[in-house]
């Protein structure tokens, strides 16, 4: 009987290695793992994803937040919700901030786009009568009116664009849409820098 319970006890003789239960057989010959429960589910990392799905939507949902809030200054100013998609959708389409786009049309016009200043400029972006023929022309828009405000936008923002291009600072882009290109060189040498009041109106710096 004895005999028999050693025997037992050496089949049934297990040794606790690292983190996990072992068993002992002599059949096996070796240490074969003891069966575990089922793996419980990741919530942690299914949290994880669940949190960067959320970051992902959130960064989805601040360009159309920005286009309401611009349709908002358009409609705020009488003018119909088109106008605040006009200046998104074109700001867009030549890579530019649209808010940058909104602040020019406020300092230039005050959202009229009936606007003529006395040199002749003329619509919500206040283009000048010298300039915008030619950006008619680079833009295809036929029989150009710069009254109308989606044409107008075009213009103007297809022209900051280029000015930033042309010149490699807002400064001086800032600066040669409001003196024209000609007035950003007499600028620069009278004044030894091409920041402008105009520029930190536009930018915020006042």
């Amino acid at each position: 009987m004895l005999t028999e319970l050693r025997r037992l006890a050496l089949l049934t003789t297990t040794a606790v290695l690292g983190a996990g239960l072992l068993l002992w057989s002599p059949t096996a010959g070796a240490q074969a793992p003891i069966p575990t429960a089922p793996t419980a589910p990741n919530f942690a990392g299914l949290s994880t994803a669940a949190n960067a799905l959320a970051g992902r939507l959130e960064e989805d949902l601040v360009p159309l937040r920005q286009r309401a809030r611009i349709v908002d200054q358009a409609t705020a100013h009488g003018l119909p919700a088109s106008v605040g998609l006009a200046v998104w959708a074109e700001a867009r389409r030549v890579d530019l901030d649209p808010w940058l786009v909104v602040r020019v049309i406020q300092v230039e016009s005050g959202w009229n786009p009936g606007e003529v200043s006395s040199t002749g400029a003329v619509g919500l972006m206040q283009l000048a009568p010298d300039t915008w023929p030619w950006l008619a022309r680079v833009t295809g828009i036929q029989g150009a009116d710069p009254r109308d405000p989606a044409q107008n936008i075009r213009m103007g923002t297809w022209y900051l664009a280029y000015l930033r291009r042309q010149h490699g600072s807002w400064d001086a882009a800032l600066t040669a849409y409001n003196r024209g290109e000609q007035g950003l060189r007499t600028w620069v040498v009278s004044r030894g820098t091409s920041r402008s009041g105009y520029s930190d109106a536009i930018t915020g710096r006042r």
